[in-house]
């Protein structure tokens, strides 16, 4: 049975930093292939494929004894980028890679953050490296978790509930020194 986890990792590389999406299928939301005879999806027989932009965004993470792989994908990702896939590619292509998104993104580098993931609780101990699909992150300026316990088990509520009174009075102490 897979549990929560979160941990504390450093961003070593974003691996896709240039075309952080892909082309999805709108039915189902999964990848589609270029072929000679157009866009196929894999996964639905829908035809003709309408296609949408999702993100997919991909790094590789290190904290004291681990490394891993990270995959973050449309919401986490948009989060963590700062905008929707439409609008970072509408910026791209308006402004010939000078938007703020893809120096954010290099910026994020050499960066620790908190990671939420789900997996099975055997797969964590064999602490080798991993490749995992965020659920949620959270910035290193509000540190939310004690760091002396890295891959603790919490609960998906429990991170989100943190990360948001934690997020809440970052807010409401902004709004007093103003």
């Amino acid at each position: 049975m897979d549990m929560h986890y979160c941990f504390k990792a450093t961003i070593c590389d974003i691996e896709n930093k240039s075309k952080p999406w892909y082309d999805a299928c709108a039915s189902c939301l999964k990848a589609t292939i270029q072929t000679t005879k157009g866009i196929n999806c894999a996964n639905c027989t829908k035809q003709p494929v309408q296609i949408m932009q999702r993100y997919r965004l991909t790094m590789t993470v290190q904290d004291n004894d681990t490394s891993g792989r990270l995959t973050l994908f449309e919401d986490v990702a948009s989060d963590f980028i700062g905008c929707s896939v439409d609008e970072y590619i509408e910026l791209l292509n308006k402004e010939q890679n000078e938007t703020k998104f893809p120096i954010a993104l290099e910026n994020s580098i050499k960066e620790e953050h908190v990671f939420l993931f789900k997996m099975d609780p055997e797969i964590v101990k064999q602490k080798k490296e991993l490749s995992i699909v965020v659920e949620g992150f959270q910035r290193p300026f509000l540190d939310i978790f004690d760091t002396n316990q890295p891959g603790k088990q919490v609960s998906a509520t429990s991170f989100h509930d943190r990360k948001r009174e934690k997020k809440n009075r970052f807010t409401e102490n902004y709004k007093k020194v103003r």
